[in-house]
């Protein structure tokens, strides 16, 4: 269990941050300026991530550590599950957080596809840490 609340805390801490990083990067893909600028922006990326963790670690945490829970007590360890809830869990945080805004034409690029990547490698970073692991003595055939 306590690779459970290690894996869960990693992935929340790390979520924020990649959401603002793919956020970052469709920005500067889909922009008409010049690379070195946007480049100089990306510390205030950081920024933003860090702001994302100090308002949303907490409750990001919480949902993470429930699912996690859930999943070890009715012995759900495979690496799908983790990413597709990671997954889930950054679609619904979007739409919670884009809830009452008017629907835009690149709302799926600029708004959702972030927090749901976000999501799917936060899960596999929950499963990694706390279902993935190789065994203790270094060989993952011989602990089946």
């Amino acid at each position: 269990m306590r690779q459970n609340l290690l894996g869960a805390a990693i992935a929340s801490v790390t979520a924020p941050y990649l959401v603002c990083v793919f956020s970052w990067m469709i920005y500067v893909i889909q922009s008409d300026k010049d690379l070195l600028p946007l480049l100089l922006e990306f510390p205030g990326t950081l920024i933003a991530g860090t702001l994302g963790v100090l308002l949303f670690g907490f409750p990001l945490f919480l949902i993470s550590f429930l699912l996690a829970s859930l999943f070890h007590y009715a012995r759900v360890d495979s690496w799908p599950t983790a990413i597709v809830s990671g997954t889930a869990v950054g679609l619904c945080f979007t739409l919670w957080l884009n809830n009452g805004m008017e629907p835009m034409p690149d709302a799926l690029v600029f708004f959702h596809l972030p927090y749901v990547l976000a999501g799917l490698i936060s899960g596999w970073i929950y499963w990694r840490i706390a279902i993935g692991r190789t065994p203790r003595n270094g060989h993952a055939i011989e602990a089946e």
